[in-house]
């Protein structure tokens, strides 16, 4: 049977709207010895609509404030072991010692947690959330939720004075977040470094406490409702969201655009961009550390390793792509024999044994 002109018609713009839509997988993902500069603009925009082949227009994003995102292994950073799942880490050029783990697989890509080094002590934060899953196309959603566990806050208060409710020692709560993420909109992006295909990603957070104790009278409690209004819990959730643009642009590699916004806003600010295309890392964390030698470099069948300290560390030989070959405990002065090594490029880190921490990092030739 003969189509109708206006069955033609209808085929090809239902076509149009299905082409302009596009999936998200772990291909399209940052990897292992990439790096991607990242801008923010500070200023004040209205908020976004959304919808299907829609336009979004972010060309003016001003570059107010610029940084450099590393990406590597972890193994090749301090905290590693505080990860186990964790396949990839990112460091940012502008902070010295602060690590974010990641797990990237076929199903989604989820923060694992963050290392930081602050004035010599290690604080290790492990909030897992998912950041999108796989494969993502205009209506994939997921949803999790999360309880952080708290601590008991002293507080030595009568809530109703000289009346009959007994005098709170202390109180204790958790946060529970719930997190959902719907691809709410899908079309077309443009940005100070060009036009993308893109599908955007809310993800809405609804942030309460849970779980409320008291410790009054010698024992931990539930508090009576009567308290959680006095104490002012009784209305305690926030509402925040986060939207990300995801393109399928493979030199990408992270949201194009992002920003995140409370329930009662009126404005975003605080936009971070993608500045340049991804780029080659060139494995930038393994910077020799003049602290620690090791030599003769390059060198054939053996190396030796020198530092200040007396104390026994750990060695760990990567090769070029982040493998493991070998581990050793060391001390100053002590012959490392490769005679088995391949000839080429290999990484020296060297970590305190008791704490895990990295202590310095060589980079050796083995000819």
């Amino acid at each position: 049977m003969k189509k109708s002109i206006l069955f033609v018609l209808l085929v090809t713009i239902m076509a149009g709207h299905l082409s302009a839509q596009i999936t998200i997988n772990r291909s399209h993902m940052s990897s292992s010895g990439q790096m991607t500069i990242l801008a923010t603009d500070f200023n004040e925009y209205p908020i976004p609509g959304n919808g299907v082949n829609y336009s979004w227009d972010f060309s003016n994003l001003n570059e107010d404030e610029r940084d450099t995102v590393h990406f590597g292994l972890p193994q090749w950073y301090p905290g590693a072991s505080f990860f186990p799942n964790a396949n990839i880490t990112s460091k940012y050029a502008s902070i010295d010692s602060s690590y974010e783990f990641l797990t990237l697989t076929d199903n989604e890509l989820t923060f694992e947690g963050s290392y930081d080094i602050e004035n010599g002590t290690a604080i290790v934060n492990p909030f897992k959330i998912k950041y999108i899953s796989f494969p993502s196309t205009y209506n994939t959603s997921f949803s999790e939720i999360k309880t952080i566990p708290g601590e008991s806050t002293e507080l030595g208060l009568d809530p109703d004075g000289p009346g009959p409710l007994p005098l709170i020692d202390s109180i204790y709560y958790d946060i529970k977040i719930n997190n959902v993420s719907l691809i709410d909109g899908h079309g077309t992006i443009k940005t100070p470094i060009g036009n993308y295909s893109t599908i955007r990603q809310k993800m809405t957070t609804i942030t309460d406490i849970d779980n409320i104790k008291m410790f009054a009278n010698g024992t931990w409690s539930t508090v009576p409702k009567i308290y959680i209004v006095l104490l002012g819990l009784g209305s305690t959730a926030d509402t925040s969201y986060r939207v990300a643009f995801w393109t399928n642009d493979n030199k990408i590699g992270q949201p194009l655009v992002d920003y995140s916004y409370r329930n009662r806003d009126t404005s975003i600010s605080d936009i971070t961009w993608v500045a340049a295309k991804t780029q080659a890392s060139k494995l930038n964390t393994f910077e020799n550390n003049s602290s620690i030698s090791a030599f003769p470099n390059p060198c054939h069948n053996s190396f030796q390793v020198q530092f200040p300290n007396t104390s026994i560390v750990g060695l760990m030989i990567y090769d070029m792509n982040g493998r493991l070959i070998n581990q050793y405990s060391v001390k100053s002065g002590d012959l490392i024999d490769i005679s088995k090594f391949e000839n080429g490029v290999y990484f020296l880190r060297f970590n305190d044994l008791k704490t895990g921490m990295n202590i310095g990092n060589q980079k050796l030739s083995k000819l």
